[in-house]
C-alpha cells in the first residue's frame, strides 16, 4: 500500500494534548478515514529481508523493538540482522 504526505490543519489545544498522550496521529487519521469510507486497514508485519522472520514494526509503544526500515537500501531488517550488519561495518572500519 502506497502511503501519501497530507497536511492537516488542527487547532493547537488540540494538538498538544494529542501529544502529550503520545498519540500516533497519522494512524488515528487513518483509521478514522478507513472507517468513514469503510475500507479495510491492510496490517502486515513485515518480512526481514536478510533472514525472512516476521516481526511487528519498530515504534515507540514497543519502545523500538522490532523490525527497522533501512535506508538507502530500502529494506525492513530484524534487529538480530541490524546487528550483525553494525558488527561487519565495525569490523571493516577498523
Amino acid at each position: 500500500m502506497v502511503k501519501k504526505i497530507t497536511t492537516l490543519n488542527i487547532d493547537d489545544e488540540i494538538l498538544n494534548k494529542a501529544k502529550k498522550k503520545i498519540y500516533n496521529l497519522s494512524a488515528t487519521v487513518e483509521e478514522f478515514l478507513a472507517k468513514k469510507t469503510k475500507q479495510e486497514i491492510v496490517k502486515q508485519n513485515p518480512i526481514c529481508d536478510k533472514c525472512g522472520k516476521k516481526e511487528n514494526k519498530a515504534c515507540k509503544e514497543n519502545n523500538y523493538i522490532g523490525m527497522h526500515w533501512l535506508c538507502p537500501d530500502e529494506c525492513w531488517i530484524c534487529q538480530i540482522c541490524l546487528n550483525t550488519e553494525v558488527k561487519k561495518i565495525i569490523t571493516a572500519v577498523r
